[in-house]
């Protein structure tokens, strides 16, 4: 007798259950650790490339408010004590990041790590402005300025921007709450420290409560710090610059000879350990020494990124074709085939697809999209939109878990409304059983009186996707092309 599935549950959920039921790459947010920290920081330069408004404006937040503080400094309005207060940023305990062995209660930049941050910088005449190049230099070369403290002075102004974020995950994974209070977060409109009162944060089954953060903003080993600098970086320079020595050597003599020698990583840490006594000092020492190779850094941090050994994917693909087979259609089981959906393409697009979502209402609240991204990707098939002049800036997904009843007109119409000129301008329509000619026509004739794309994809394009992902990460898409194409009648 074949199994019958039961609608998903509504009921809210804790924490525990998303860790249990998900994996990290399903989700838009680094999982929180009920037993303590986890091993995790905020990086000020992944906020700096992020392409979603909301993270990149907060380094530059950072910014300005350095910059008035060294001003009010350099002109004596704050003096070497009172400026102390202005630096220091305690460890948000809520988002529990760190390396804390119990707990989540760490250090924060508490009185010692403020003098640091005002002895090493702003005592430092060459110092004129903040900004990306000043951080890395400090973070780099100076023993204390590490990514923790940097973590934490990006939480303390990131706070406004997580909690909202929070609560968008909270609405998406019906997730069971508290109402807490938050200490200090920066108010960006009066320049100020405030508490946040009554926060609705997600909670554990044991009570204890998170502050989600983002993936994509986080690392477990900073660009901006000693460690980052040396295994992203450094140590490739030295590979180079060894080789290229060695080589002209080896041309040195009557009959020239190019040969191309193996130098080794692991030797070239033996030689610096026994010369510096350490990586780190080593890295530091010559970091002062050459302050163009952070310059150079900083401009391409993933320069090397090919020398790097290849991660191979750990992602079950044949799962997910399992799973979207197995959902029923009909109306009890939509949001568990959207939910289905937002999982396969947050997998599919990795961290290219940020802040997903599912029914999400509209600011106007006249919408409910089924499912919605911002969308930072760069595979084939969207570089192919966007040299159609198509803005896809933000994904919407719409989903239609339909069995009898057919996908036509009135659910191609709803999609179209769901555009925006110069915002979005494609909106993925999804639907269980194979795209139609019709389904063609009704695009072809929604773009050539809108402009708009509302593509038809069915559950066997998915599938195709999800087989050619593993090998092809670039181009696993491509197969959406050709349908784009006969709707844009190129």
């Amino acid at each position: 007798m074949e199994k019958k599935l039961s609608p998903v549950d509504n009921s809210p959920k804790t924490l525990d259950y998303i860790i249990e039921n998900y994996k990290p790459y399903e989700l838009d947010f680094v999982p929180p650790d009920p037993n303590g920290d986890v091993g995790v920081y905020i990086d000020l330069y992944l906020m700096y490339e992020s392409r979603d408004p909301e993270w990149n404006e907060v380094q530059a937040y950072i910014f300005d408010y350095l910059d008035k503080l060294l001003n009010d400094y350099r002109i004596k309005k704050l003096n070497p004590e009172s400026i102390l207060e202005h630096l220091y940023f305690p460890e948000v305990e809520e988002i529990g990041f760190g390396y804390c062995k119990t707990g989540t209660s760490g250090r924060g930049t508490h009185r010692e790590r403020a003098v640091l941050l005002r002895n090493t910088i702003f005592n430092n005449p060459k110092v004129k402005k903040f900004g990306l190049e000043t951080i890395a230099e400090a973070s780099i070369k100076i023993e204390g300025i590490g990514p923790d403290l940097l973590s934490d002075m990006a939480a303390n102004f990131a706070l406004h921007n997580l909690i909202k974020y929070t609560e968008e995950q909270v609405k998406t994974f019906n997730l069971k709450t508290i109402q807490v209070n938050v200490q200090n977060a920066y108010d960006i409109l009066t320049h100020s420290w405030k508490p946040i009162i009554k926060v609705d944060l997600p909670i554990f089954n044991n009570g204890d409560y998170r502050i989600l953060v983002p993936r994509h903003i986080s690392r477990r080993m900073p660009i901006f710090s000693t460690e980052g600098f040396y295994k992203n970086f450094l140590k490739y320079v030295l590979q180079d610059e060894e080789i290229a020595q060695q080589r002209i050597i080896k041309t040195l003599g009557k009959k020239p000879k190019i040969i191309i020698p193996k130098v080794k990583i692991m030797d070239l840490e033996k030689n610096l350990e026994t010369k510096y006594d350490s990586l780190s000092i080593a890295t530091r020492t010559i970091a002062k020494n050459r302050p163009e190779l952070i310059i150079e850094y900083i401009k391409n941090p993933n320069k090397y990124e090919i020398k790097r050994r290849p991660r191979k994917s750990k992602i079950n693909w044949k799962g997910y074709i399992k799973e979207i087979n197995e959902i029923p259609t009909g109306k009890d089981f939509a949001k568990q085939y959207a939910e289905t959906i937002r999982k396969i393409f947050r997998a599919m697009y990795g961290d290219n697809l940020l802040r997903g979502k599912v029914e999400e209402v509209s600011v106007d609240d006249i919408y409910r999209y089924d499912v919605s991204f911002v969308n930072a990707s760069d595979t084939k098939f969207f570089r192919f939109i966007a040299n159609q002049q198509l803005k896809a800036g933000i994904l919407i997904i719409e989903a239609k878990n339909y069995g009898i009843t057919k996908v036509g007109n009135k659910e191609y119409n709803q999609s179209l409304a769901y555009t925006i000129t110069d915002g979005r301008e494609i909106v993925f329509l999804i639907k269980r059983s194979p795209i139609t000619i019709k389904d063609i026509d009704r695009s072809k004739s929604i773009y050539l009186r809108q402009k708009k794309v509302v593509l038809p994809v069915s559950d066997d394009d998915i599938i195709k996707m999800l087989e050619e992902r593993n090998d092809f990460v670039d181009s696993f898409d491509d197969i959406l092309i050709p349908r784009l194409q006969k709707i844009l009648l190129i």
